[in-house]
């Protein structure tokens, strides 16, 4: 895993402090440019098309899919979403609870780089739902994690004495 320096760790948290709801500051875009620069150095830009980007898309699809799975398994409607909310997104909820695990994804592509986008990887990336992962103070597959995450945040709506545990990424 990579480590954060204390300048930029200071920096992300400021941003954390900064943000408000609908984040009008844009402070999360400016949190993610830190966080990507210092994961795959200062030149590295989200939109361009290169083989990080691309394990980047690769495996948040793969995420968005399993938390998809997951909702439909328990009779929500991945369309209607809490912050995401296009018209045009039939994942805005799966979109919503995918957020925590995206670091997961990243972690992931981060010991990839370097390697080719190719069949390799793909087969890395599509093996994300079975990776071990801490929630709470067990250690899951993301798949159940993910579930019982999900299941947490729903239970949290009706009744918001409720929890949602912590996440972690366990080390290979």
């Amino acid at each position: 895993m990579f480590q954060c320096v204390p300048d930029q760790a200071v920096s992300l948290q400021s941003y954390v402090e900064s943000m408000s709801c609908g984040d009008a500051s844009n402070c999360e875009a400016q949190a993610a440019k830190v966080y990507f620069h210092r994961m795959f150095g200062r030149t590295f830009v989200r939109s361009q098309e290169t083989t990080v980007n691309a394990a980047l898309n690769y495996g948040y699809a793969v995420l968005r899919s399993e938390i998809s799975r997951i909702l439909a398994a328990h009779g929500y409607h991945s369309a209607l979403g809490i912050h995401h909310c296009s018209r045009v997104n039939p994942y805005n909820l799966s979109c919503d609870l995918m957020e925590p695990f995206r670091p997961v994804v990243d972690a992931l592509v981060f010991r990839c780089r370097g390697m080719d986008f190719d069949f390799e990887m793909k087969k890395q990336l599509i093996a994300l739902p079975y990776q071990r992962i801490g929630y709470g103070d067990e250690i899951y597959s993301l798949s159940d994690a993910a579930d019982i995450f999900c299941l947490d945040c729903f239970r949290c709506l009706k009744d918001s004495t409720a929890g949602i545990k912590e996440l972690r990424i366990v080390e290979p």
